[in-house]
This record gives C-alpha cells, sequence and structure tokens, in this order.
C-alpha cells in the first residue's frame, strides 16, 4: 500500500510541474484535470468514495470545464515557446508510469469497495439531490455561453 500511494504522490507532483511549466493553455488544462483527477484516487484509497466522487465531479469535471471555457473565451496569445521538451516528457513517462501502477495496485487493494453502490447512492438522493438541478443549469449556461462567443468571434472572422 506504500508503493501505492508513493506512485500516486510521484504522479501528483509530476502533473502539478507539468500543469506549471506547459505553455499551451489546452495541455495545462489536461494536466490539471489529471492533478484533480489524481487526488481523487487517494480519497477512494483512503476508504472516502464520496468524496472522491465529489472531487471527480466537482473540481475534476466542473472546474475544468469553468477552465476551458475561459481559454476559450480569452483566446491564446502567440508567445515564445519557452516549455522545455525534457520536463514535458519526464512528466509524461512519469505520468504513463503513474496511471498504469495507480490501476495494477488499486485493483489488487480496493479498499473503496467496503461501501456499496447503494449505499452511496442513497446518500447522493437523500442529502444531494436538490444541487444537481442549479449545477446543470449552470453547466447549461455555460455550455450556451461558449456557443454564443465562439459564433460571435467566428462572424467576425467571416
Amino acid at each position: 500500500m506504500l508503493l501505492y500511494f508513493t506512485i500516486l504522490f510521484l504522479v501528483v507532483i509530476a502533473t502539478a510541474i507539468a500543469a506549471i511549466e506547459l505553455t499551451n493553455f489546452i495541455w495545462v488544462l489536461v494536466a490539471f484535470a489529471t492533478l484533480l483527477t489524481e487526488i481523487a484516487l487517494f480519497y477512494f484509497s483512503l476508504g472516502f468514495p464520496l468524496l472522491g466522487a465529489f472531487q471527480l465531479a466537482i473540481y475534476a469535471g466542473g472546474v475544468a470545464i469553468l477552465v476551458l471555457f475561459a481559454i476559450l473565451t480569452i483566446g491564446e496569445r502567440e508567445e515564445e515557446q519557452r516549455e522545455s521538451k525534457l520536463a514535458a516528457g519526464v512528466a509524461l513517462a512519469t505520468f504513463v508510469t503513474g496511471v498504469i501502477a495507480s490501476i495494477w495496485i488499486g485493483i489488487q487493494t480496493k479498499p473503496y469497495l467496503e461501501i456499496s453502490l447503494k449505499e452511496i447512492a442513497q446518500v447522493f438522493m437523500d442529502k444531494y439531490a436538490l444541487l444537481v438541478i442549479p449545477l446543470s443549469f449552470t453547466a447549461v449556461g455555460i455550455i450556451y455561453g461558449a456557443y454564443y462567443l465562439l459564433t460571435k468571434k467566428l462572424q467576425k472572422e467571416e
């Protein structure tokens, strides 16, 4: 189990470095979403599946979509590329190794299976179902806003 958490920790560090060092905003977003997903794996591994599910839904999903919306709205500036190919390669290799090791070791340990899916669904339905409605309206608003801004930008280019 110590090996699992060590590998997970190294992957979190590698994706955090990749999110800071990369200059292409889309790749930064991918590294950031991967970082938040790996943090959710920590929660699942520690036996907190509900917290892991919220980490995936709110941070890895919602925040990543908001950042993507901001990137599409603002656009990318043409800047001098300062990213290091070696740093990107090391981060990518560490990420791939970490994901493979996380899945391999996670299949063997499975501490998150102590709580049944029925119990998790019951907690979601009893306490958090009303949050889904405003979150879904927010998501639809973000998608509509992104579509509107993109069509406006395309009309200006024509």
